[in-house]
This record gives structure tokens, C-alpha cells and sequence, in this order.
């Protein structure tokens, strides 16, 4: 067995953080109220580059073939939706931040989709509804209770989680070809094209039973948001929608405001155009999300302790592990608006599998940190991490590492 296969096994039993490392617990006396937390980024199964960066429409719709072969050879449905509900089973967390839940739609050729707005309705089958499929598998085999609600803990049972609320983000249809002649191919023969959606969602799982209770879920975009042109410069102006999704959740008598998030990660070239009509440079919008995000009376802010999650797409610049400049300017926005990491550091855990079809063995490289758990609130305390990944049946779960963390509640 090589030593990336064992990496892949270790990694799906998840990696704790050593004792002593993290705040002591003491011998068996419980410090506080325990809530414990995971963040995972679920990758929406293809990289969109070749989209986004066609010179002309046509080698968009070329492009749109390459991303759709990606996704259905990347199997969320039938691989990796059991895989990564299999390492949220091994961490039991009571709540689960999740980013990149992806909703593959498809229907017949129809250009106006492109200038009217998505409209396909249809799951495709090989790419998925990502959340439907995650909670078939996460709560496969689970036990009710009385009048529905979860005593599975308790039973033996497995564990069920319900999604507590859910943030639709970009949202965006194209036509797909037989792999080239672009649009014109599919205006010459429309009936061997078809239409491609991709919806993108940010969800917050809650587990049922347990003493976990969760309200006043809310949800919102971001006020600044990546504009990018489908087609070339002269191609069809696309707002890539963001935002954030939030409840407030009382565990064993102490509530925490949950706030999951993902922030820009397209915003990398030299001068990015915004929703606003401002011209932001490398990782600017996703700075002015940041901001937005950690102001006073903003999403993760709120009278109780605030615990934010997600895919921060951005981390403090410590041992090079900034991909590009301009990466760091986003968390530093969330460190001075008071927040700091509850999870394991260093080393800079959480990105990413260096393989977009998720297949290599050998590309479970954690090249940098964008995967966070932190609070405003010293009476959220870290007690202990994990990190989580598995490599199986040919496939990576993600290209994010998975990260959990138990926090302490004073």
C-alpha cells in the first residue's frame, strides 16, 4: 500500500489533535458545555476555469462539455456523497458547515436560458443534488424516536442531521455540445445539445437529539460580488453570488450565533470587476465579503458568542502558504473584526487535493489553509480538532480536507 493510500486511510479516521495540545479537560471533569463543530467544503465537482476564462461563447459551451464529463466522473452520488458522510459519522459533530453543495439540473437545448435566467428543473442523475444525496447517506439506517424525533444516539442507532438552513448562491445554466463547434453546433442540431445548471448552495446541518437545538435561521448575499464575463470580454456579464448562512444554537443550556460562509475564490487577477461597478484588486472582493461579514450588526456578529465556519478562501501568510497575493486580506479583515481559529494550528491544515478529477492517489497535499472554524468570544473555548479526507474507490471525498473541532462553552 503507498504512502498516500495510508495518508487517505488515516485521514478518513480523522486526525486528533494530541493531548496536551489542546486545552486540558481535566482528569474526567468536563470544563463548561461541549458543542462540537465541523466545516466542510464539499467541492462542486469540476473546475469552472475553462468556462470563465473562454475568449468567446462558443468555447464556452465547448468548455461546458469539459466541466460536465468532470463532474459526473467525480461521482457524487454513487462515491462520494457515502465517503464524506462516512467521516461526518466518525466526528459526530452537532452542527456541520457546509460549502460547495452543488445541484446538477438538466433539460433539452434551450438557449434562453443563458439571457433569462436558469431554468432547467431535472436533476442530472450523474451529477446530483448534493445535499438530497448527502442526507440519504448521512442518515441512512437512522432511528426515530417518538413523534419523529432522534433517539438514535441512544439506541444504537445512526446518527440524523436535518439541514437547518440552507443560502442559494450562483446559480447559472449553458448549453453543453458534443465536446466542439460551440454554440453554432447546437444551433445547427439542437437536438444533440442539451442544457447544463449548476446551483450552488451553503448549508447548516443540525444532528437531532443530543440537547442541540437550533433557531432563527437566517441568510443573506453579499453586498460586493465578483462580476465575470461568460464569453469573453464582450460575453455576458455573470454576478457570481455569495453569501452566508446563519442559526443560533443552544447546546446544553449555552447558545452560540453558527454563521457558515464561503467567500470569493475567483477574485485573483490583477484588477476584478465587481457587482458595485468598483475595480477591486487580487482577493479585494472577497476582503470587502470579509468585512461585511465581521461589521458591526453584520451576519456573524450578534449579542450571543459567534462561532463562524467555512471556506474562507484566505488565511494569514504564515510558512508561504498564500497562493496568490492579495489572499490574506480577507482573514485579516476577520481577525480585526475580533475573530480568531478555534481549530488545529499550526500546521496550516485544510486545502487542498491537488487533483480537479479527485482521482490521484498521490495529490493529498495540504498546500494551504482556507478552511476555518474561529469565534469573537473567550467563553468559546478550543478543546480539541481533527482533520478528515478519505481516499476510496478511485476517488478523494473533496479537494478540501474536512475540519472539525470540539469547543468549550463557558
Amino acid at each position: 500500500m503507498g504512502i498516500a493510500m495510508v495518508l487517505g486511510l488515516v485521514l478518513a479516521l480523522g486526525l486528533t489533535l494530541l493531548p496536551g495540545a489542546a486545552e486540558a479537560a481535566g482528569k474526567g471533569k468536563k470544563i463548561g458545555h461541549q458543542l462540537s463543530v465541523m466545516s466542510r467544503n464539499l467541492y462542486l465537482g469540476a473546475d469552472l476555469s475553462p468556462a470563465l476564462q473562454a475568449t468567446d461563447i462558443n468555447g464556452a459551451v465547448d468548455a461546458g462539455k469539459v466541466i460536465e464529463d468532470q463532474v459526473h466522473a467525480t461521482k457524487f452520488p454513487s462515491v462520494r456523497a457515502a465517503l464524506l458522510a462516512a467521516e461526518i459519522k466518525k466526528q459526530k459533530p452537532d452542527v456541520v458547515g457546509l460549502q460547495e453543495a452543488a445541484w446538477w439540473r438538466t433539460e433539452p437545448f434551450d438557449l434562453s436560458a443563458i439571457t433569462s435566467g436558469p431554468k432547467a428543473t431535472a436533476t442530472d442523475p450523474l451529477g446530483g443534488d448534493f445535499l438530497t444525496d448527502l442526507l440519504t447517506q448521512l442518515n441512512k439506517g437512522g432511528k426515530k424516536g417518538k413523534k419523529g424525533s432522534a433517539s438514535s444516539a441512544k439506541k444504537g442507532g445512526t446518527l440524523r442531521y436535518r439541514i437547518a438552513v440552507q443560502k442559494t448562491e450562483f446559480d447559472f445554466e449553458l448549453p453543453v455540445n458534443q465536446g466542439s463547434g460551440g454554440l453554432n453546433a447546437c444551433l445547427a442540431a439542437p437536438s444533440t445539445c442539451h442544457n447544463e445548471r449548476l446551483t450552488m448552495r451553503d448549508a447548516i446541518l443540525v444532528r437531532q437529539g443530543g440537547g442541540i437545538k437550533a433557531s432563527n435561521a437566517s441568510s443573506g448575499t453579499f453586498n460586493t460580488l465578483l462580476q465575470v464575463k461568460v464569453g469573453g470580454s464582450t460575453g455576458l456579464p455573470v454576478n457570481v453570488t455569495r453569501g452566508w448562512a446563519a442559526v443560533d444554537v443552544k447546546a446544553h443550556g449555552r447558545k452560540v450565533h453558527l454563521v457558515d460562509t464561503h467567500l470569493e475564490s475567483f477574485d485573483s487577477a490583477a484588477s476584478n470587476a465587481g457587482s458595485d461597478g468598483q475595480t477591486y484588486p487580487k482577493g479585494g472582493v472577497r476582503e470587502a465579503q470579509a468585512k461585511q461579514l465581521v461589521a458591526p450588526g453584520g451576519p456573524a456578529t450578534s449579542r450571543l458568542p459567534s462561532v463562524l465556519v467555512g471556506d474562507l478562501n484566505s488565511d494569514f501568510p504564515v510558512n508561504g502558504d498564500q497562493v496568490f497575493p492579495g489572499d490574506a486580506l480577507a482573514f485579516q479583515a476577520i481577525l480585526a473584526g475580533g475573530f480568531s481559529e478555534r481549530a488545529l494550528t499550526p500546521p496550516p491544515f485544510g486545502c487542498c487535493i491537488q487533483d480537479a478529477n479527485l482521482a490521484n492517489p498521490s495529490s493529498a497535499g495540504i498546500t494551504h489553509r482556507v478552511d476555518h472554524i474561529m469565534s469573537n468570544n473567550s467563553k468559546v473555548k478550543f478543546k480539541r480538532g481533527a482533520i478528515t479526507s478519505t481516499y476510496a474507490n478511485g476517488l478523494w471525498s473533496s479537494d478540501h480536507f474536512g475540519v472539525a473541532s470540539t469547543l468549550l462553552l463557558k
